[in-house]
């Protein structure tokens, strides 16, 4: 999406009239450094802001995995590429909002 269809959205000439967030990877900063510091140096100030797709460093739900040790390296290894990247908001997804609290590692 991101190498795609995300361009014709970013590069829009009325993108810098209104203040939106973009989710991204963090691990563009390894992928795909060059497309990073395109939105990082073409965004507008205090219009453009980037969030941490979902649900991390990986696309996925955290509150499937199947144990507490593999939702703390998942959350250590999101953190480190949030740090990586600057961005410091995480868009969480989730199949079971009853159990909210399992997902604190990524808080």
């Amino acid at each position: 999406w991101i190498l795609n269809g995300f361009l014709k959205w970013f590069d829009n000439p009325y993108r810098p009239l209104i203040s939106k967030g973009w989710t991204m990877s963090p691990s563009l900063s390894e992928l795909a450094p060059s497309v990073l510091q395109y939105l990082y140096s073409t965004g507008t100030k205090d219009r453009d802001n980037f969030i941490i797709s979902p649900s991390g460093v990986g696309y996925m739900y955290p509150d499937r995995m199947s144990n507490e040790a593999q939702q703390k390296e998942f959350a250590a290894r999101t953190a480190q590429f949030a740090h990586k990247t600057n961005v410091s908001i995480l868009n969480i997804i989730s199949v079971d909002t009853k159990n909210i609290k399992q997902l604190d590692h990524l808080l």
